[in-house]
């Protein structure tokens, strides 16, 4: 039952993540910006050239802005602020409203935590945390890891990991939404 619960709200919040991909949201593209002002502060002109040309053919920019447009700007379109652009100690609240029932997302810097029914019942707790050492983003039900999300290109290329396994890949430009049962 908590498996099934928790691949509802993971397919509720890949929805998410892809219907406002289409909404026009534009956000602060914070970690795209920190890898700017990385490259910005590499000495002079000449050398902020090179390291941009290697980001660019590795792809740091490329990788830093899809995480950016597909994961942090939909964290930040549904509650108001990017937890890569948030300090530490800074939490955004939001409320929703799905299939009757009222979901809590909490963001903080580098973590979203949603709770079901957070009111009549406290249910199942779905974190989002990113992990910096594997560029991804772990969902943990209640405190177990579930499973990692891990954007492979710039060109909308997504691997879902389960138990260290990979269990899907697919291309966000070019997935079948009718599909959508990713975590079983």
């Amino acid at each position: 039952m908590k498996k099934k619960i928790v691949s509802v709200l993971t397919a509720t919040l890949f929805l998410f993540l892809v219907t406002t991909l289409n909404t026009g949201c534009f956000g602060k593209f914070a970690l795209t910006q920190k890898v700017y002002n990385f490259n910005k502060g590499l000495g002079s002109k000449f050398v902020q050239e090179l390291g941009f040309i290697l980001m660019f053919f590795i792809p740091v920019y490329g990788v830093a802005s899809l995480i950016d447009a597909f994961i942090l700007n939909t964290i930040e379109f549904w509650t108001g602020s990017n937890p890569m652009a948030m300090n530490d100690g800074d939490v955004k609240q939001q409320y929703v409203m799905l299939d009757g029932k009222v979901i809590k997302m909490t963001a903080t810097k580098g973590k979203m935590t949603i709770v079901e029914d957070f009111t009549s019942n406290p249910s199942v707790n779905v974190e989002m945390v990113y992990n910096f050492d594997n560029n991804t983003w772990d969902v943990y039900s209640n405190n177990e890891l579930s499973h990692s999300v891990r954007l492979l290109s710039d060109k909308g290329d997504v691997e879902l990991v389960q138990n260290n396994e990979v269990v899907s890949t697919f291309n966000l430009y070019n997935y079948d939404y009718q599909n959508l049962a990713l975590a079983r």
